[in-house]
């Protein structure tokens, strides 16, 4: 290389300085840098709004195997007591017997008033986990109505019935 020439290889500035009236254009200007950042930032503005519908997507999705496997739940729960789990006791009936405290251990979980070991019971597009803070699923009063005796059988059209559904209220039966 000449002397008094600047080398600027592989983006990196040399360590001779030009002499005399040389000059070597070895870095960005400020133009140049502030075209970058805007590029990035139309490009990040463009991709944004579709991470957020793959969230949604991503909820919605844990919402609904939620919903099923409370019905699986059910199911099995049905299938060993030979009665649906009571979706809102009256009295006499104990609140020990409503469906989320007895659904529990058919979900592979332990029931706790003080831990939430359990998410199923939890939409995650619910930041604040409904009403009470544990639970953003209803079951539907009617499949009961408090009875302690009822099963699938009593159900005139199980197809056309809800069991489980989404709240963000009081246990909206």
């Amino acid at each position: 290389m000449p002397k008094g020439s600047l080398s600027c290889e592989a983006g990196r500035v040399g360590s001779r300085r030009p002499e005399g009236g040389e000059s070597a254009r070895c870095a960005f200007t400020l133009i140049e840098l502030l075209v970058v950042i805007a590029i990035i930032a139309i490009l990040a503005s463009l991709l944004l709004p579709a991470l957020a519908k793959a969230k949604d997507k991503a909820n919605t999705a844990s919402c609904s195997n939620n919903l099923r496997q409370l019905i699986l739940a059910t199911l099995m729960y049905e299938d060993d007591q030979k009665v649906l789990p009571t979706g809102y006791p009256v009295a006499p009936l104990p609140w020990e017997i409503i469906w989320y405290r007895t659904l529990p251990t058919y979900l592979g979980r332990r029931a706790s008033t003080t831990v939430q070991t359990n998410k199923i019971f939890i939409c995650p597009a619910s930041p604040a986990g409904g009403y009470w803070g544990f639970l953003t699923y209803a079951q539907n009063w009617e499949i009961n109505q408090g009875r302690k005796d009822m099963s699938l059988r009593d159900i005139q059209q199980p197809a056309r019935t809800i069991m489980f559904g989404e709240t963000q209220g009081y246990d909206a039966g």
